[in-house]
């Protein structure tokens, strides 16, 4: 305050915090009225100094009059006093960005002035405001005035600039990993870690937004508003996605596994690489396609691919289920709870105590030991060593190694022209055949031996009301007897494809040991004496299992046709 200055307006208000909050929104009557008390036109006077000495700064919206030494208004709005300065904070609240214009409106009870829409018009485009009046808004301003409420109205608008952006893929699941999960006994496995993310062909994996070019706008005084592009962080496609342009769906191109890089390329791969051991920092793994370990598998966890597996180490009391090949460059060191199952073909470099189930062929580059193996296919260990040392081998097509057993006569037991796919089935068909037989044996029991000698003076003999329940005997009887021929005929067919892999033999190129217990389809035989360079097939004739000279390929050379 200035000592001996007359000030036309309340100089303790604190105008400046009571407009910015208008400004940004707050529509609080009790607010435009307080403002209202400091409501100016132009060309009023705000303060009378009692000397020419500018004690107080001028800001916007004020003039000095030196002949009267009076500050004068240039512009209608709200007075402020604030920190020995005296400015005019225009009714017209415009922006820093000039993109819009609204108008602060005192209630009428507030002012000595008068507000009607020529007076707020004439404000307007004295401006230099080149867009368009909203007429309604002013009409809806001086109503409010009127109406003794106040308000915030926006009379016009620019247009405003269309930012720009970069191309934006975004992720579309959550790509999951646990500590650990929590079994029937509320224990936390370790092992089950989730690390790999396995999609199927066509699984929605992220969406595309295309790139946007930035658009200038325009401000109320008819000028550019330079437009903003931003660079939004993004995901990169990599391989194996398919992009829908019309819905910007980004779907798996095969089935896989997802895999996302350090710099946040997405690929769907059909190989997961294991730079290391499967332990506890990989957990379990289910993968959907091929796996490659370049270490090994450790004891008790649990390894599953759709596709091939290589492992460059062992695996090491582990349980593995390949849909594919599996290569083992090591060995597998089994156990009684972990158990090796491959659908095709397996490549390993030496097995001991290990358990195996294999559709196609096995390999061996080193020996057997103590070990279970099945397979629909042939065993082949030529190379090294080449020795089975106790356990059992069961094949389909064939055994070829060098030695089996040792001189201790450990007992060895080999045996092919067997598949055991088609074994378990001649069980399963035997079961049901006994079944049906039992079910038949039932029904012709209930229906009577005298049905059988004449069934149509049988059922004329019936009561009606046990005709139906008769007749529903009659139907199952047939089903019965058309299900029996059924699996009889499987039965037979199985049986024949049995006898042709009799012709299966087991070759002994060095040295078979005491111990050995040898078995082609279903004839057995026990060695209680070393054979050197044999080969052990079925003979017909006898009825037995025969030798002959055990004849080995050389390498590099075919077959004489």
């Amino acid at each position: 305050m200035i000592h001996g200055a007359n000030y036309f307006f309340d100089s303790t208000l604190n105008t400046r915090e009571l407009y910015e909050a208008v400004s940004r929104g707050l529509n609080d009557p009790e607010i435009f009225g307080h403002l209202g008390a400091n409501f100016t036109a132009d060309n009023e006077p705000l303060l009378t100094m009692p000397n020419d000495k500018l004690e107080v700064k001028f800001g916007n919206g004020v003039e000095w009059d030196l002949g009267t030494l009076t500050y004068r208004s240039t512009i209608p709005g709200y007075v402020s006093y604030e920190n020995n300065q005296i400015e005019i904070f225009s009714m017209l609240y415009i922006p820093e960005d000039a993109a819009s214009c609204s108008i602060i409106i005192p209630p009428r009870k507030a002012t000595r002035f008068v507000l009607n829409k020529l007076f707020i018009t004439n404000h307007f485009y004295s401006r230099g405001i080149k867009a368009p009046i909203f007429e309604e808004k002013v009409d809806e301003a001086v109503f409010a005035f009127e109406n003794n409420t106040g308000g915030l109205f926006l009379l016009t608008e620019g247009k405003a600039p269309m930012h720009g952006k970069n191309a934006v893929v975004k992720l579309a699941v959550t790509v999951e990993k646990i500590a650990g999960r929590e079994d029937e006994t509320g224990k936390i496995d370790y092992r089950e870690r989730k690390t790999v993310h396995n999609v199927l062909l066509g699984d929605l994996i992220a969406t595309y937004e295309p790139p946007q070019e930035p658009i200038p706008g325009k401000d109320i005084f008819d000028k550019s508003i330079q437009p903003k592009k931003f660079n939004i962080p993004t995901y990169t496609m990599g391989k194996n996605l398919v992009l829908k342009q019309e819905t910007g769906e980004i779907t798996a191109g095969i089935n896989g596994m997802l895999q996302i890089t350090e710099d946040k390329t997405i690929n769907i791969s059909s190989q997961q690489i294991i730079n290391g051991d499967v332990d506890l920092n990989t957990g379990n793994l289910d993968v959907n396609g091929d796996l490659l370990i370049e270490g090994n598998i450790l004891p008790g966890f649990s390894i599953k691919a759709s596709g091939d597996i290589e492992v460059k180490g062992n695996v090491e009391e582990s349980s593995v289920d390949c849909k594919g090949n599996l290569l083992v460059h090591g060995g597998i060191v089994g156990s009684d709870a972990s158990k090796i199952i491959v659908e095709k073909n397996c490549q390993i470099g030496f097995v001991r105590n290990g358990n195996l189930q294999v559709k196609g062929d096995i390999k061996i580059s080193q020996f057997v030991m103590n070990s279970n193996i099945i397979s629909n296919g042939c065993l082949s260990a030529v190379e090294n060593k080449g020795s089975i040392l106790g356990g059992t081998v069961c094949t389909a097509n064939g055994i070829e190694i060098l030695v089996s057993g040792n001189r201790n006569a450990l007992k060895t037991e080999l045996i092919t022209g067997i598949n055991s796919d088609r074994e378990r089935r001649l069980r399963e068909l035997a079961d049901l055949m006994n079944t049906s037989k039992e079910n038949i044996k039932k029904l012709k029991n209930a229906m009577g031996d005298q049905y059988f000698k004449d069934p149509a003076a049988f059922l004329k003999r019936l009561p009606p009301n046990k005709i139906p329940v008769f007749k529903e005997i009659i139907l199952n009887l047939k089903k019965c007897l058309s299900q029996e021929i059924i699996l009889e005929k499987e039965y037979n067919d199985i049986v024949a494809l049995t006898s042709e892999v009799a012709t299966a033999t087991i070759k002994i190129y060095d040295m078979a040991n005491e111990g050995t217990a040898l078995q082609i389809g279903k004839t057995r035989r026990e060695l209680t004496r070393p054979v050197a360079a044999t080969e052990f097939f079925y003979s017909h004739e006898d009825a037995a299992i025969g030798e002959k000279a055990a004849k080995r390929q050389e390498p590099g050379k075919k077959k004489k046709a």
